[in-house]
């Protein structure tokens, strides 16, 4: 346990360790890893992961969030929003992008957050995009080439050795497959 902590401080996270409780609001620039007890609103400027056996009371609003733990209240991730085997999210979320492992439990209302400036723009139609100056445009790559038209050269057989319609196969008039 000790060196997951000291892995986590290298990375620039504030940590509440798992015999810590928190009361009050907390923000942090970067990283939070939340292994204890906080009761209070989250507010974190990077990733926010609540690990098993973390418990926050309060809502969260950060970047990206990971919850292995448990949450009461909302979760506003700006971006990605992970649920865990082991986490439990008992309140709404909004999020850019969600994934739930299988285990992972929520209960709530989850909204779709609309895609950043930068992503919305390549989204829009051709003649809105030609409207915008061009240093505003991110470079589209070229289509790629139509791929080769290749023969059909593999007849599907079923267990019996037959063709899909019954009939005897290629192989099978050649004696290269028992009948």
């Amino acid at each position: 346990m000790l060196d997951k902590l000291r892995h986590l401080l290298r990375r620039r996270a504030t940590v509440i360790g798992p015999d810590t409780v928190v009361a009050g609001a907390v923000q942090a620039t970067h990283g939070l890893k939340i292994f204890g007890r906080l009761e209070g609103q989250v507010k974190g400027g990077g990733h926010v992961f609540v690990g098993r056996g973390g418990f926050v009371t309060g809502d969260i609003e950060a970047e990206d969030v990971t919850v292995g733990g448990s949450v009461e209240g909302s979760v506003i991730a700006r971006n990605h929003l992970r649920l865990l085997a082991t986490g439990v999210v008992v309140g709404d979320v909004q999020h850019r992008t969600l994934s739930v492992q299988r285990g992972g439990q929520f209960r709530g209302q989850t909204t779709l957050l609309e895609q950043a400036p930068q992503q919305a723009a390549l989204d829009l139609p051709p003649q809105a995009a030609s409207d915008r100056p061009q240093s505003d445009l991110s470079p589209v790559p070229p289509p790629l080439p139509p791929l080769p038209e290749l023969p059909l050269t593999a007849i599907v057989e079923d267990t019996r050795g037959r063709g899909t319609n019954g009939t005897r196969t290629k192989q099978q008039d050649a004696g290269k497959l028992p009948s």
